[in-house]
């Protein structure tokens, strides 16, 4: 199966705002629907599976739901595997969507407490807020799942219904709201931890209010943009899982859509700690365990200083160059936190491979970058270690971006003076 790369638009996502499921969660580093819809409508085989082993908030996945197509989407970050969730809302359950926010704020009234200090939440909000957001997590887990099961497992997640993803996502828009003065100009940054003085205050009802005005704003987008019947597609399924096991039998599926993290330090743990803390992930233990699990995550682990081969001649001449800068800390934290990076990368391209049916192909969405004035051609990188683990490149599309989060340090333009920018590039890969 060949793949036209030529006529597809950006994968990047719209700056305007959009209306409809993917504004629920407007996940920053996810791509357009156009870009999905144009790759998956190039599907022309009977009965195929389309899989997306880094599934983000699940454009992949509602996308594949929405033109009747099976469908399996992978990801580490339990936060990821609810919004991803979300979208695959059954239509029918469209008028059910106010009511059952009504209820749930009633529910919740009995739910309240003030927040103890051994909530996750006591890091970012004071006591009264932190009571309010937990009574409404309890009161979706009551009214929509199972008040006996706890979360932080992957049957948890996966056994959620769509419904109830609805409602935690627009619990994580209203910690998002509630916390808004306190973001950076990075959108995929947040602090864990707000000193005393600088934790939210926001009262009992207007942690209400803002719940009330999340939920009834995503059931309005629902209404207006609703899509097929086809966005239940009992095919479609999303997992809590890594990319270098995927629970996928060997040779089934005849396409991979997906964009693995960028190899820019962005830790995508931290991005959603606020989500993470709502699901009862404590800063200290199961959030710590998750964080250094994620591919692209800025910690380190001891022995993530070897360098193999079979990553290919592009990303070895890349670390053997972080390793000899000159730049504090290059040959130490820097190299074992990139070396650590293409390990996992490497695995995940082995996984691919595993999966991968005679004839499919791989879809992949990567960003070149640099490590001080050392580039990093991550597509070119992919290719190679596609090659390695007996995949081909059949096509390439580059993008040029002018919307970076590199230019958000300033310290960035020291070594590349004003010349900030970067290709995207649309990589296929053919599966023998």
């Amino acid at each position: 199966m060949v793949i036209d790369l030529s006529a597809i638009p950006s994968p990047k996502r719209p700056v305007r705002p959009v209306r409809g499921r993917s504004s629920w969660y407007p996940f920053y580093p996810g791509f357009s629907d156009s870009f999905s819809s144009a790759i998956l409508r190039q599907l022309r085989v009977s009965g195929a599976t389309v899989l997306d082993s880094w599934n983000g908030a699940g454009t992949t996945t509602a996308t594949a739901a929405q033109l009747g197509l099976g469908a399996v989407g992978i990801d580490l970050n339990p936060a990821m595997v609810v919004a991803a969730r979300s979208r695959l809302l059954d239509p029918l359950d469209a008028p059910s969507l106010r009511p059952l926010g009504a209820q749930i704020l009633k529910v919740a009234r009995s739910k309240y407490s003030e927040g103890l200090d051994s909530d996750p939440l006591s890091d970012l909000f004071w006591p009264q807020g932190n009571g309010a957001i937990r009574s409404i997590e309890l009161s979706i887990r009551e009214v929509l799942v199972d008040p006996a099961r706890l979360p932080c497992s992957a049957e948890f997640f996966e056994d959620m219904s769509p419904l109830a993803c609805f409602f935690y996502v627009a619990l994580f828009r209203t910690a998002k709201q509630l916390l808004a003065h306190q973001a950076s100009s990075n959108p995929v940054w947040t602090r864990m931890r707000l000193s005393r003085l600088q934790r939210v205050r926001p009262t009992y009802e207007s942690v209400r209010a803002t719940f009330a005005k999340e939920y009834c704003s995503m059931a309005d987008e629902e209404a207006e943009g609703r899509p097929s019947p086809r966005a239940t597609s009992p095919r479609v399924q999303i997992r809590l899982a890594s990319s270098t096991r995927l629970p996928v039998g060997d040779d089934s599926a005849q396409l991979a859509l997906c964009s693995p993290p960028y190899c820019t330090r962005v830790d995508y743990a931290v991005a959603t700690f606020p989500e993470l803390a709502i699901l009862g992930y404590e800063r200290d233990a199961s959030f710590d365990q998750l964080r250094r699990s994620l591919i692209g995550t800025t910690t380190v682990e001891s022995g993530a200083d070897v360098i193999s081969k079979k990553w290919g001649p592009t990303c070895v001449e890349f670390l053997e160059g972080v390793k000899d800068h000159e730049s504090r800390a290059s040959s130490t934290y820097y190299f074992k936190n990139h070396a650590r990076y293409f390990a996992q990368l490497f695995s995940s391209m082995c996984e691919l491979s595993r999966v991968m049916s005679p004839g499919g192909t791989v879809v992949m969405v990567v960003q070149d970058s640099y490590y001080k004035n050392i580039h990093n051609d991550l597509p070119r990188v992919v290719s190679e270690m596609g090659e390695s683990v007996g995949m081909k490149r059949s096509g390439v599309r580059e993008f040029p971006l002018k919307r970076l989060l590199a230019v958000s340090n300033p310290k960035v333009r020291n070594y590349r003076g004003n010349s900030v920018s970067a290709i995207e590039s649309v990589v296929a890969l053919a599966a023998h």
